[in-house]
């Protein structure tokens, strides 16, 4: 029976708990803190850091879903070969598309310039003696990459040569070759910059200032103004998705250049591997 009791009068005190003012009054206090909005809610998807890959993917969700599914992040063709015949795993999308970027940022361009001034007769067939000395300096340059090992060989099997000779040919290789001799071609760089809030999303402050970082594949100059340009090798169909694809990134690489050289960017390229061509962009309005 003590039991009992004790367990009744636990329960009125509980119940006496419940009822008193003090009680009462705090938990009104507590209701209505809980219950109160956050005021700013509006900032919930303001980040301090981002990347230029983000912003290009949150610019391209923002389209159509049909033209994202198209658009976004496609591989570039690769042959099917049956698992059975495989002796090992394919090199993934991704990884095929770094190889070429690091054959890109390791080529020395001075060489290919000399071999351009010294053989280049205008013939440009697959056969002409120029294009002979093209893959013979490419597959030298390369095996220095792959015995330096600043190229794994899964890397350097996986960049095709004749997509690399055929840049090597065309107008935008020969530019870059060019503005090498002169010291002012430019590689990989990375830079951080620094944009009002609003300019990503219009509900957010001004005031409040968000980091972009990114690498921009290349840039060089010609006659004090700057020509910014970026490799791909998406699977595409034609330029104009390439060129839907990419033009926020290389707007805001325009940017962060202008910024920091005080230069103009006259001219911004894309050079496609999978189209074999390069690609121009408009100027933007900043």
């Amino acid at each position: 029976i003590t039991g009992v009791e004790e367990t009744l009068r636990i329960g009125n005190l509980r119940q006496e708990l419940r009822l008193t003012p003090a009680d009462s009054t705090l938990l009104e206090k507590l209701t209505k803190k809980f219950a109160r909005e956050y005021p700013y809610e509006c900032l919930s998807g303001l980040f301090v850091k981002t990347t230029v890959s983000e912003l290009k993917k949150a610019a391209m969700e923002s389209e159509e879903e049909s033209f994202t599914k198209i658009l976004y992040d496609e591989p570039e063709v690769v042959p099917y070969i049956p698992s059975f015949v495989k002796e090992k795993e394919e090199i993934s999308g991704t990884d095929r598309g770094s190889a070429y970027h690091k054959v890109m940022e390791l080529l020395d361009f001075k060489a290919f310039y000399l071999l351009w001034q010294e053989n280049d007769n205008g013939d440009h067939s697959e056969d002409s003696s120029y294009d002979v000395l093209l893959k013979q300096e490419l597959s030298r340059q390369l095996d220095e990459m792959e015995g330096s090992e600043k190229l794994s060989p899964e890397w350097r099997e996986a960049v095709a040569l004749p997509k690399v000779i055929a840049f090597l040919k065309s107008d935008l290789a020969k530019r870059m070759m060019a503005a090498a001799m002169k010291d002012k071609l430019y590689r990989e760089q990375p830079f951080v910059l620094g944009l009002s809030a609003n300019r990503l999303k219009e509900s957010f402050p001004e005031s409040e200032m968000v980091l972009i970082q990114g690498i921009i594949d290349v840039f060089f100059e010609e006659e004090n103004h700057i020509v910014l340009a970026d490799y791909k090798t998406d699977r595409v169909n034609n330029p104009e998705e390439l060129s839907e694809k990419y033009k926020v990134q290389l707007d805001y690489y325009e940017e962060a250049l202008e910024r920091l050289t005080g230069k103009s960017v006259s001219e911004k390229l894309l050079y496609s591997f999978a189209l074999s061509s390069q690609i121009a962009l408009d100027k933007s309005v900043c």
